[in-house]
């Protein structure tokens, strides 16, 4: 950033933490200067590098900043200062990956990626290790080859089965909710509650589209004839029209209407104070405004919301930012209680202007079947 013009988007920065938290806020601080000389109006998010034995004891603080997305970890010198001489079943490693997963759930990150692997030749052992990682939680891997990136794609989608079988539990479970019991048996005669769920929205939530997935960009004119149950197809992803400039109006009424009294969001002076040396957007505004752009695609014919769950603000949004957002399908189902309506979960996420994403949540709503719902008469010219 700091070599002259930008020539391209920068979302995100990886930087090593060998020392300590202080490092990180340097690091920042730096980062803060670029972006308002720049005029960026977002901030760069950090991806800190965990490789030292005082960056590993120091994991917790530094995954607690607001301005971390993820974490990463670095075995090799980790391992090299520590003395370790990994064998290969890893088990040396295992307290650092775990440390580092523990730290970045509790700080409410995405899970953390996993460290590279120096040997690009033994494809076979690389995959066991990559498994070993995805079932201490992590959901990503570095790599240093084009080999293998095709192992870490493999390893980290969930199969089709599995995905299935996530999607029967969420199923079940949303029926019974509507039933009124937040615990139930699953088809092998399990038991299922909320933290199953969890895991089970987990494995759906990683279950991506293809790049080659039709994408939709609908006319807002034209929502209401399509967001019906039988134009929902799991996979499908949606570009929604509209997109929003959020004005200093938007933030003060907001914050106005619904009685919060925070400062950071109305006071100018106070805000100037902070780091981020201005007001934040209100998060509540953020949901609101990204749930109401993607109305004509997804809920036009809503009867009713069931519920937003796995609710993330991976980057900050200030007045003035302007707001895109894109919807992809997840599961429809027919209800099992309503004949004349369908459930549909969507994962949502809405970007800036220059791409970088300031919310994503999974959306359950229950729309009307097609010819199930309540008409609009049309209204024609004299």
């Amino acid at each position: 950033m700091s070599a002259g013009p930008t020539i391209c988007v920068l979302c995100s920065v990886l930087a090593s933490t060998g020392s300590s938290p202080d490092e990180v806020r340097q690091i920042l601080d730096t980062l803060s200067e670029l972006e308002q000389e720049r005029g960026v109006t977002g901030q760069v998010a950090l991806m800190p590098l965990t490789e030292t034995a005082r960056g590993l004891r120091d994991v917790d603080a530094v995954a607690g900043h607001p301005r971390v997305g993820v974490m990463q970890l670095g075995e090799l010198d980790l391992a090299a200062e520590l003395g370790l001489a990994p064998a290969p079943d890893e088990a040396e490693l295992l307290y650092a990956r775990s440390r580092v997963v523990t730290s970045s759930a509790a700080a409410g990150l995405l899970p953390p990626v996993a460290a590279v692997s120096p040997d690009f030749t033994d494809l076979d052992g690389y995959r066991v290790s990559t498994e070993r990682l995805r079932r201490l939680g992590f959901v990503g891997r570095a790599v240093i080859h084009p080999a293998q990136l095709p192992v870490v794609h493999d390893v980290f989608t969930p199969a089709p089965g599995e995905v299935a079988a996530a999607r029967r539990t969420l199923a079940a479970y949303e029926a019974a909710l509507l039933s009124g019991s937040g615990v139930m048996t699953d088809e092998y005669g399990r038991m299922v509650d909320e933290a199953v769920v969890r895991a089970s929205r987990r494995i759906v939530a990683l279950a991506r589209v293809p790049r080659t997935a039709r994408r939709h960009t609908h006319d807002v004119t034209t929502g209401l004839a399509r967001a019906v149950l039988e134009d929902f197809t799991v996979g499908d992803v949606y570009q929604h029209t509209l997109g929003r400039t959020v004005t200093q109006t938007d933030n003060a009424w907001f914050a106005l209407h619904t009685q919060n009294t925070a400062p950071l969001h109305v006071d100018q002076h106070y805000a100037s104070q902070t780091e981020f040396g201005r007001p934040l957007v209100n998060s509540a505004f953020t949901i609101a405004l990204v749930t109401w752009q993607s109305v004509s695609d997804v809920s036009q014919n809503v009867m009713a919301n069931l519920g937003w769950d796995e609710v993330r603000l991976p980057n900050l949004l200030f007045e003035g930012d302007t707001v895109y957002s894109v919807s992809e399908v997840l599961e429809t189902r027919q209800s099992r209680s309503r004949p004349n309506v369908g459930i549909v979960t969507v994962l949502t996420t809405g970007y800036k202007h220059d791409g970088t994403p300031v919310i994503t949540f999974r959306r359950t709503v229950m729309v009307y079947r097609r010819g199930r719902g309540p008409s609009i008469p049309e209204v024609t010219s004299a």
